[in-house]
Formats: C-alpha cells, structure tokens, sequence
C-alpha cells in the first residue's frame, strides 16, 4: 500500500473511523449489480485482465473480481480499510495491489484497465479521466445514490451534488454504450442508478 498520508483529510479521517468501527460498512459480499453483470464482464473480458476498483473500501468487490482471475487495483484513501483488504487478499493469495490515494491525485493512465469498478463514489470532474483509463473495449459498471434518496425512508443522505439526476448516469460516459442499466428503489428503500458500459471510442 503506498501513496499519501493524508493525516488531516478529512474524508481519510471519516473513513478511517467509519471502517475502525464497522469493517462490514457495506457488506461482505459483492455489490448485487456486480453479480448481475457479471455474466456480461465474463462474455466480453478474456481473463486474466486488469480492474480498477475505485474507492475500494475494505474490497467486497475488488475481492470478487480477483477470485475470477482479474489482477486488481484498488483504491481508497482509508489506510484502515486498505489495511484490511491486504490482509484478506493475503489469506486467499489473491492478486490485489491497494493504493492509499485520492482519487484527485491518482495517475490516471489512459487506456490501462479493461474493467473499472466504482460503486457510491460519484465527482463528476473524474469521470473523463475514468472514462479514459479503460482500454477499447474495456468495461465501466458503475452505481451511486440518485436525487431520489434524499425522500428515501432509508440513510445515507448525501450532499445534493453527489446524487445523480435522473437519467444521467448513462449520458456521463462520452464514447461509451450502454449495455445494461437500472434505476429507482432497491429493495431496501435506497434509491440508486446502476449502468454498465462499454468503450466503443
């Protein structure tokens, strides 16, 4: 795990003490948009491949992926929670490299992942750089709260201007189609936008 420390960052200092105090935040499974796509991934990436799993978190997902042979990347500006990831993927030999990091200061090198991953991490001024990470072909399937959770019975109540309007998360990716898409409730009451995409230019 490298990069910076970010000792008075705020989003590191709430992070750390969210995943200090519940590693299971999110969950230890995989994302259920994940699992519903990835018949799609496995049809249309040939394996072994690269994944880039933005905000990471403790890696229910970036796991997922590398039990099925991807090479992982993840990223996440809590040491806590990377901390943990590492020491999960060292118990099951598993190939994921961690990356303690904003995503404002990641490199983003065009065309080096066939698969990016980023689910509840949405800032509009990354998403050409997200865009441009992946590689012809490769694969986006990204999910975060819509506007719609602010009037949801259920948290978290985010920020308006990390809530997607509706319809939008499809329109955010120049140069990508759209293969599978999904939006409103979850069973749970919270509100989100789920879409997988492919770079077609």
């Amino acid at each position: 795990m490298a990069g910076k420390e970010y000792r008075d960052h705020p989003d590191r200092i709430k992070w750390d003490s969210k995943y200090g105090s519940n590693p299971d935040l999110f969950g230890r499974g995989p994302s259920d948009w994940l699992l519903h796509c990835y018949p799609t991934i496995e049809r249309l990436i040939s394996l072994p491949a690269t994944a880039l799993d933005i905000g990471a978190g403790p890696g229910r997902n970036s796991l997922a992926l590398a039990r099925r042979g991807f090479d992982v990347t993840a990223l996440d500006i809590s040491g806590v929670a990377l901390e943990r990831l590492g020491k999960l993927a060292e118990a099951e030999r598993l190939d994921i490299t961690t990356v303690r990091t904003s995503a404002y200061d990641w490199d983003w090198a065009p065309a080096v992942f066939s698969l990016v991953i980023d689910f509840f991490y949405l800032e509009r001024p990354l998403i050409p750089k997200i865009a441009g990470t992946v590689v012809p072909g490769g694969l986006i399937c990204f999910e975060t709260y819509t506007t719609g959770q602010l009037d949801a019975p259920v948290s978290p109540k985010c920020p308006r201007e990390f809530l997607l309007e509706p319809g939008e998360l499809p329109t955010l990716f120049d140069g990508f189609e759209t293969l599978e898409s999904r939006e409103g409730p979850l069973p749970d009451g919270r509100v989100t936008a789920a879409w997988l995409g492919r770079r077609v230019r």
